[in-house]
């Protein structure tokens, strides 16, 4: 379950896909009937998607809802948010309610909108919603009763988070533990909790933190595990043909193989680091068919 607040490369979609419903009614305080998740290409923006664009019904009509993750300040953020808005309203002909929800270990410096007046009636009043989830209280996460809000509870509270250390952490896990939820939704829940607090923890922390949960969950096995690290190589792969770069298949094989196994012997980690890009995708593709350190030896060079 570790993770790194440097790299954080699982997508908030691939985490909350299917659960967009509970995220949009807590964050927008939209009440959506028969919601729609719109894949939003901004490619003439970005060439990247939204991270989570919705359609719904309300007793006002059709909406559509823009909720975007970021982890760290990015000063021209409102800028992008804008563009964001222009390229829904350009695809679909309606504005979209704009969430911004910001998951960083620092406390948010972006702006909420842009304005200004030329006075020549020149004029722009652009606002949307910024949500800090480091200023928000466990409580409130807990009780709104939504699942999906307890994955986010070790980004609540900075301020106690930062003071308390990884005893804040534990407090989180056994919120989790805790919680009226059912076995299968704790799975998918402590899976998300320990990728987000990778964002405000260090490996050694969040090891020791999950470590009785991940053996009374079996999370490793759990469905949303496995199908969030398949996203996980599949993406690195992409990224791989892409740009070309050895260095960014080791990588994912080393995260991969530290999340399977919490001690593995700096001689593999080191063997792992010269073999080709081929080999290293093979591993990652077998990743769930390694058993213990000592299987590397059939794939390592």
């Amino acid at each position: 379950m570790a993770g790194s607040q440097q790299k954080y490369d699982i997508t908030v979609k691939d985490l909350f896909t299917g659960s967009e419903e509970p995220l949009v009614e807590y964050f927008a305080g939209l009440v959506l009937r028969g919601v729609e998740p719109l894949n939003v290409e901004f490619n003439r923006i970005e060439m990247r998607s939204s991270d989570l664009v919705v359609k719904g019904l309300t007793d006002s009509g059709s909406v559509i809802c823009h909720l975007e993750f970021q982890t760290t300040n990015d000063l021209k953020m409102h800028i992008r948010m804008l563009r964001y808005a222009i390229e829904i309203y350009d695809t679909y002909g309606k504005p979209a309610y704009q969430v911004l929800l910001y998951m960083g270990s620092c406390p948010v410096r972006m702006a909420d909108g842009l304005s200004y007046d030329t006075g020549d009636l020149c004029r722009l009043d652009y606002k949307y919603k910024l949500v800090d989830i480091g200023s928000l209280s466990r409580e409130s996460l807990k009780s709104a009763r939504i699942p999906e809000l307890y994955g986010l509870l070790p980004l609540a509270e900075r301020e106690t988070r930062k003071e308390k250390g990884e005893s804040f952490l534990k407090e989180c896990v056994n919120d989790i533990i805790e919680s009226p939820i059912d076995f299968d939704e704790k799975q998918r829940t402590l899976v998300r909790a320990g990728i987000f607090a990778g964002l405000a923890f260090d490996n050694e922390a969040i090891d020791r933190a999950f470590e009785e949960a991940e053996k009374m969950f079996d999370i490793e096995q759990s469905a949303g595990y496995q199908r969030i690290i398949k996203k996980g190589i599949e993406r690195g792969r992409q990224e791989g043909r892409l740009e070309g770069k050895k260095e960014l298949a080791v990588d994912v094989a080393i995260r991969l193989l530290r999340k399977k196994f919490k001690g593995i012997p700096t001689q593999y980690l080191e063997r792992i680091k010269s073999q080709d890009v081929v080999t290293l995708e093979t591993i990652a593709e077998n990743i769930f068919d390694i058993e213990k350190p000592e299987d590397l030896d059939q794939y390592l060079s």
